[in-house]
């Protein structure tokens, strides 16, 4: 999955990508059909299941909402969803509160795929406490008048 963030159109600078993208951000690539086609490490990580286990399988099975039973299935909205946050169930029984975006990928000639960015709501919520916040954009340097 090396590299799918970087192309010209999917980014964190992309209008299309509106997920909060941290380095910790886990990501996942579907098919048409909602099925994984790749998974990477901190999926791995933040969900406990590894690649060979969730290829192959519907984000459903993976993704659920806990709480609602909320799937990631596609609205036929083909900008990028934000799915908001919710509450999974990782591969230990555990549960993690996840922020999740499902943003759409080319995929070849044969259609699209999706990708799904998900980041641990509580490490967000941290790091969003902890940022502290940027200068006001308002003039505060002394404004160049000429003297006749």
């Amino acid at each position: 999955m090396t590299g799918l963030l970087g192309s010209p159109d999917v980014g964190p600078r992309s209008p299309a990508f509106a997920s909060p993208l941290t380095p910790h951000s886990a990501t996942a690539v579907l098919d048409d059909d909602m099925r994984f086609v790749g998974w990477s490490h901190e999926a791995e990580e933040l969900f406990g299941h590894r690649p060979l286990e969730v290829i192959g399988r519907s984000a459903d099975e993976i993704l659920a909402d806990t709480e609602t039973g909320a799937g990631l299935a596609q609205s036929g909205d083909v900008r990028a969803q934000e799915l908001g946050t919710r509450s999974v169930r990782r591969r230990d029984g555990t549960l993690v509160s996840v922020a999740l975006t499902l943003s759409p990928l080319s995929h070849g000639a044969t259609g699209s795929a999706w990708l799904v960015v998900a980041a641990d709501a509580e490490l967000l919520r941290r790091q969003s406490s902890t940022t502290p916040m940027p200068a006001s954009s308002g003039s505060t340097r002394p404004s160049r008048s000429s003297s006749a």
